[in-house]
């Protein structure tokens, strides 16, 4: 798989959330991808 590196500022209530996230990529990659489904899902976009 091809990855690319981003560098983002999250609020301090979201970063405390993922403190104890062990692969925080993998689950921001997880959750936006099932973001995307529920957008397609519901809106059809």
């Amino acid at each position: 798989m091809n990855t690319v590196r981003v560098n983002i500022t999250l609020p301090m209530e979201i970063a405390q959330m993922l403190r104890n996230v062990k692969n925080k990529s993998a689950f921001i990659a997880e959750a936006i991808r099932e973001r995307k489904i529920m957008n397609f899902l519901l809106i059809g976009t």
